[in-house]
């Protein structure tokens, strides 16, 4: 099972840039989500994510919800080939998402 940390930054254009690292890697990674028809600019919506770990590129979709539970938190599901491969939490500060993110839907 994958558990990681990661911050997403929102650019002024409605993107993410961020990085994230997790329990099989020993350095931060970059990742980075384009807008996937989103017409507000904030963090809730569907993403076309895209990240390295050493010499690979990876892309999933990347959807981000409010958490009807928590107020002021979101949920996050990054979906490859179909499959839910990621789910994560997290808050914004200072305009920064932060959040956990795991391979097992806990």
């Amino acid at each position: 099972m994958i558990q990681g940390n990661f911050y997403f930054k929102l650019t002024e254009n409605g993107n993410l840039i961020g990085e994230f690292i997790n329990n099989g890697t020993k350095e931060f990674n970059v990742e980075c989500a384009n807008k996937d028809g989103n017409e507000n600019i904030n963090f809730v919506g569907k993403f076309i994510s895209t990240w390295l770990e050493k010499e690979n590129v990876f892309t999933s979709k990347l959807t981000i919800t409010n958490d009807e539970d928590k107020k002021g938190y979101y949920k996050l599901v990054w979906i490859s080939n179909g499959k839910k491969t990621f789910y994560g939490n997290g808050f914004v500060t200072d305009n920064i998402l932060y959040g956990d993110y795991s391979s097992s839907y806990e």
